[in-house]
């Protein structure tokens, strides 16, 4: 099988091969703009073919000044297991009326973390909406 071996400074950081490989990358990418710390994350990713899976290889890594970060393709019998498998982004869906209600149905509930978030916003903005609305009735029109 096809694999990204990926080392840092020689000591290999993951060998990377989803079994139904759609894509799979090594990425750097430097962690400041406006800095001079110099520093960068490592990640080593890939996708399924159908976009339903996303794996993670050997977590992000820290980067300094003077890393040396290898990429070689390989062949080997076996990759490393990825430390994160089915994806967050699953492929999308058509639009059915059933979609939204479910959608609200988490949120009210708070079914997810994202869905809890969700809903400590609407409670935010409704809190919001209340007190403009009040002070408004407060002021009197000369």
């Amino acid at each position: 099988m096809l694999c990204l071996e990926v080392s840092v400074n020689g000591t290999r950081h993951c060998l990377a091969a989803p079994g139904d490989v759609g894509s799979f990358t090594a990425d750097v990418v430097r962690d400041t703009l406006h800095d001079d710390s110099a520093t960068a994350t490592l990640s080593v990713e890939g996708r399924s073919r159908d976009n339903e899976t996303n794996y993670v290889w050997g977590g992000n890594r820290a980067l300094t000044v003077g890393d040396v970060v290898t990429i070689r393709l390989v062949k080997a019998s076996a990759a490393d297991p990825p430390l994160a498998s089915p994806s967050g982004m699953p492929a999308i869906e058509p639009f059915s009326p059933h979609f939204g209600i479910s959608i609200l149905r988490d949120v009210l509930l708070g079914k997810t973390d994202t869905a809890r978030s969700l809903r400590l916003w609407l409670v935010l903005v409704l809190i919001g909406y209340a007190v403009w609305l009040i002070a408004g009735q407060r002021v009197s029109p000369h």
